[in-house]
């Protein structure tokens, strides 16, 4: 593959929906013993996990760039994102919700 877009969105968006897509399946056949024919579900049921995969992706980029702009800014900004960050893990660890 020559084109770096075209290789990214195989191995970032594509083949992963194909895995899941495939452990749905193999899920499916495991409980109940049988494999339903290919259909247009089997196409909805791709692009939805692809979007979802893409949501995923979206978030993961969000939040790098978050941090990112957070952790260029002054030693006041740092300090604030690492209070609120323990803050968070003491009230995860705390109660177990968020």
């Amino acid at each position: 593959m020559k084109n770096k877009k075209t290789k990214d969105f195989i191995l970032k968006y594509a083949l992963p929906s194909l895995v899941l897509e495939l452990l749905f399946i193999l899920y499916y056949y495991l409980k109940y013993g049988d494999i339903t024919p290919f259909n247009y579900a089997h196409i909805l049921l791709y692009f939805l996990i692809m979007f979802g995969v893409s949501a995923f992706w979206a978030f993961l980029w969000y939040l790098q760039d978050t941090v990112g702009i957070v952790m260029k800014s002054n030693l006041i900004g740092k300090i604030v994102f690492i209070l609120i960050a323990l803050g968070v893990i003491y009230i995860y660890k705390s109660t177990g919700k968020i």
